[in-house]
């Protein structure tokens, strides 16, 4: 990996860093694409860059580790620790173990010189979290990284009649706004608005064919934050 780095970090900074000077005082977020080939996110997150908000978007191409790659195993090991019935539980197998993808995202976040970094992986997501394994999780957060799964989404957005693309953005988005404002959080009800937790992952469907931030949530952002949250959402409702 260190290797890959070197040859392609010159670049990727040179990239930041003229980001940084065309959008002065934006949150500098990179898009890692480690397995989900969301082709089209690209054109979401120029959309997203073009309202000139808080955020400023740019994918990152760097190959990814095979730690990043690989579930099963190293997620098993730990979930056995904390669940008696993990032979029970045959999807755990598809969650990776988010500390592992937590390092080597914020090494490669430094490195770059982003202020967060989300990573889109193709498993489930599975965590440590107030004294228990939580798992088969849609996103998470940890500090400055991000991280999305992009597991059966694909399945999820057809059925909602949603391109990829804008699922993953949906999803992205969600966490972003959490990641960045306290105030906000999932809530457990299901209400088409993508801050549902989604427990049943099928709810995800009705979030999807929504897709936007409810009032209710918009409410818990700073106020100069509100119309562009709003604006994102209707750029995904709108892709196609």
């Amino acid at each position: 990996m260190r290797s890959t780095l070197a040859i392609r970090a010159a670049n990727q900074v040179k990239r930041a860093k003229q980001l940084e000077s065309r959008q002065k005082g934006q949150i500098r977020i990179a898009v890692w694409d480690i397995g989900i080939s969301a082709s089209e996110l690209g054109e979401v997150l120029e959309e997203w860059n073009a309202l000139k908000g808080p955020f400023a978007f740019t994918q990152v191409f760097i190959s990814a580790p095979r730690q990043l790659l690989l579930a099963g195993e190293r997620t098993i090991e730990v979930a056995k620790k904390w669940i008696r019935d993990v032979d029970d539980r045959p999807e755990i197998q598809s969650n990776i173990f988010v500390e592992g993808v937590n390092a080597v995202a914020e090494d490669v976040r430094r490195r770059l010189g982003f202020d967060k970094i989300a990573v889109l992986t193709p498993h489930m997501l599975a965590f440590l979290e107030g004294g228990g394994f939580c798992y088969n999780y849609f996103s998470v957060s940890m500090g400055r990284v991000i991280i999305v799964s992009g597991f059966d989404l694909r399945n999820y957005a057809r059925k909602a009649r949603r391109p990829f693309a804008s699922a993953v953005g949906g999803l992205l988005l969600a966490q972003v706004l959490v990641n960045e404002y306290p105030r906000l959080g999932f809530h457990q009800e299901t209400r088409g608005c993508l801050l549902d937790f989604n427990r049943d992952r099928g709810g995800l469907v009705q979030t999807l064919r929504k897709m936007r931030v409810e009032k209710s949530c918009l409410e818990q952002l700073p106020e100069s934050a509100r119309a562009y949250a709003a604006k994102m959402a209707d750029i995904l409702a709108e892709f196609e």
